[in-house]
C-alpha cells in the first residue's frame, strides 16, 4: 500500500505474473472476515468484491485497519 501514490498493490506469491493494484480513493468498502479457518480480507473497488484468504505475513491487517479509516 503506498500512500504517495494512491495504489494498493496485491501480488500473487503462488502464481507468476498476476498483480492486481486498486486506487485507494476508489475503495468504497473493506472487510475482515473470518469463516472457518483463515481470515479473508474483502474489498469493494467499482462495484465489485475482491477477497484474499492465504496471507505470507499479518501485512493485511494493516491494510485493512489504513483503509478501514477511510
Amino acid at each position: 500500500m503506498n500512500d504517495q501514490t494512491g495504489i494498493l498493490i496485491f501480488e500473487s506469491e503462488e502464481l507468476a505474473n498476476i498483480t492486481e493494484s486498486f486506487e485507494i480513493d476508489k475503495i468504497e468498502k473493506v472487510e475482515l472476515s473470518k469463516p472457518l479457518l483463515n481470515e479473508t480480507l474483502g474489498i469493494y473497488y467499482k462495484g465489485d468484491w475482491y477477497k484474499w484468504t492465504y496471507f505470507l505475513d499479518e501485512h493485511y491487517k494493516e491494510i485493512y485497519s489504513q483503509l478501514a479509516k477511510k
